[in-house]
């Protein structure tokens, strides 16, 4: 059968050419064809790019690619004690 997407874009077709036909579903007099036309809703989906090999860096090739950045300074906000709160809140009143 049709998919979903199929059949909402035949419904819409036929109720926006309903007036022309007459009465929705029924032919044009003379054309001898429906007022609508089955098609796909989208084109199927290109396939995907082939994968590429992948190897991972050893420690030797990490080390000067790492010693090129900048050092991270830590500053005086970064780490902060969890507050914990005075007691915990209520749980909420029914109704």
């Amino acid at each position: 059968m049709f998919s979903p997407s199929v059949r909402l874009r035949v419904i819409g077709m036929v109720a926006a050419l309903g007036s022309a036909a007459g009465v929705a579903g029924q032919p044009v007099e003379g054309s001898g064809e429906p007022p609508f036309r089955l098609s796909e809703a989208q084109p199927p989906a290109a396939a995907a790019p082939a994968a590429v090999a992948v190897t991972p860096l050893t420690d030797a090739q990490l080390r000067p690619l790492l010693a090129r950045l900048a050092p991270v300074a830590a500053g005086g906000g970064d780490a902060v004690e969890y507050r914990l709160p005075a007691r915990s809140r209520p749980p909420p009143a029914p109704g």
